[in-house]
């Protein structure tokens, strides 16, 4: 089978609805991971691939996201599927449309970052340490800045 028929699969299994690739449309922007949408007539999906040792920066990527969308202060991607195919790590995630930003778009995001920003939590750092990019991120927790 192949790596994108494993990848229909997860997302066949994940969401409960059969899905079948019909375009593939590559995604600029990244300089670590390889990003691809992957659409079908009703529905797509952001698609993540690097190497397999990539796997644990992909679980603390979903980590983030899950936790940032927990404050349900912005408008986060949600996280489907992580793991292993063909020897390459993959993270797949819904697929937001980009929208053409304008005075008011700007506006509105920058209230729910302030918000995000105000979401009080019990101590400065993480509970797990992350990656930016390639650069791997310390996140010990601390009392303060």
């Amino acid at each position: 089978m192949s790596f994108y028929r494993k990848i229909e699969t997860v997302l066949s299994e994940t969401t409960g609805q059969p899905f079948n690739i019909e375009k593939r449309r590559p995604i600029g922007g990244g300089c670590v991971s390889a990003a691809e949408c992957l659409s079908d007539p009703n529905r797509s999906y952001f698609l993540k691939t690097n190497r397999t040792e990539f796997l644990g920066n992909f679980e603390a990527e979903t980590d983030s996201l899950d936790s940032l969308a927990a404050t349900a202060t912005i408008r986060i991607p949600k996280p489907i599927a992580s793991g292993i195919a063909d020897d390459r790590a993959y993270l797949l995630l819904e697929y937001i449309q980009p929208g053409s930003p304008n005075t008011r778009s700007w506006s509105e995001f920058g209230r729910q970052l302030a918000a995000l920003h105000k979401t009080p939590q019990p101590y400065f750092g993480w509970h797990r340490d992350n990656a930016i990019g390639a650069t791997l991120q310390s996140n010990p927790k601390s009392d303060d800045w």
